[in-house]
């Protein structure tokens, strides 16, 4: 794996914008617009525009389409909060929902790009990223909570929780599968084993998706921030705070190995890329509220973009060419976007 970590003279060119109001499936001009980060000299895109609140869903969601070529984002552009699609590059904006109470944190791409999961108040709504009918998958009791995580790639699957529940919907049928005395967070879905992971009360527990085999799994002592799963399932990285910097560390649970990866300059999340060779932080530092991209070997950080905010998060593209982050370093909270296939190298986009 190679990261070329070297800036690039970008092309800058301003995109039309439309304000208007989009119903589901019309499809406008993209908000789109460039410009450079002051204190990095790299090139950002802005992907929604000013004047309207913008957000990305919760990490262990999926934003990206497959190829990086899609990003879905919620926004207020309308007359309410709704979701929708930007092509990168077409630079055009599709609106995907009429839903009358949309959670903006919650909602994910699935079944190879063409469905769409997300909550519409308490109901648990699937749609298409290309029109068609929606439909109800689950009506979620308000204790719930309203986290989500596709546990089969069809959407055929899926983990429900947040606040002190994990149920897994599957059909018509949705069945207990966890409880916790704490908030409920970082839903992982182990790849190729029936299982997912949660953070609560700052440690990771997994639960086999029939609710049994429930287990902690023994991470260095500390306060864990972030955890997920390598692409093959073998290896839980996780971001654990114990009295110094954040340490980034990989655990194997059946082989009983706990390495650590890199100490990181106060990484408050993280994201791997596909191969779990370079890792995206978003920095919770107060003076320096970056970006930053962290190279595994040789062990090197390179910030890339101010997100100047308290309540940033940041997602790879599957195939590690784009990354995208939410932001309210103008005021209102906003998605923006980095090309960083000349940094990151490409990755296979099913490995994510």
């Amino acid at each position: 794996m190679r990261a070329a970590w070297t800036r690039r003279t970008f092309l800058s060119a301003a995109s039309p914008s439309s304000l208007l109001f989009a119903s589901r499936g019309q499809e406008t001009a993209g908000e789109a617009k460039k410009f450079i980060d002051p204190a990095t000299e790299f090139e950002v895109l802005r992907v929604s525009a000013p004047g309207h609140t913008a957000w990305l869903p919760y990490p262990e969601n999926r934003a990206f389409s497959r190829k990086g070529d899609v990003l879905v984002f919620a926004s207020d552009r309308g007359h309410a909060p709704q979701l929708y699609r930007h092509h990168f590059k077409q630079n055009k904006l599709k609106a995907l929902t009429q839903a009358a109470k949309l959670n903006v944190d919650s909602f994910t791409l699935a079944g190879g790009d063409k469905t769409l999961l997300y909550f519409d108040g308490p109901r648990l709504m699937a749609g298409s990223v290309n029109g068609g009918k929606e439909r109800e998958v689950f009506a979620a009791p308000a204790e719930l909570g309203a986290r989500l995580r596709v546990a089969a790639e069809d959407g055929g699957a899926i983990v429900v929780g947040g606040e002190r529940r994990l149920v897994l919907v599957s059909g018509k049928k949705a069945s207990d599968i966890a409880a916790s005395t704490s908030d409920i967070s970082c839903l992982a879905t182990r790849p190729r084993r029936m299982a997912v992971s949660f953070l609560a009360g700052g440690r990771v527990r997994c639960v086999g998706l029939d609710g049994k085999n429930e287990i902690a799994l023994k991470t260095a002592s500390g306060e864990i921030l972030d955890a997920q799963w390598s692409a093959d399932g073998t290896t839980l990285l996780y971001l654990v705070r114990n009295g110094g910097l954040p340490e980034l560390r990989e655990l194997n649970p059946e082989e009983g190995t706990d390495v650590p990866v890199a100490r990181t300059s106060q990484f408050g999340r993280f994201q791997r890329n596909g191969d779990a060779s370079v890792f995206l932080g978003t920095s919770a530092s107060k003076a320096s509220p970056y970006l930053v991209l962290l190279l595994r070997t040789p062990v090197r950080e390179l910030p890339i973009c101010e997100h100047r905010s308290a309540e940033a998060r940041a997602v790879f593209s599957a195939n590690s060419a784009r990354l995208a982050f939410q932001s309210d370093r103008d005021g209102k909270m906003a998605v923006f976007a980095m090309s960083v296939e000349k940094l990151v190298e490409e990755t296979d986009g099913e490995s994510q």
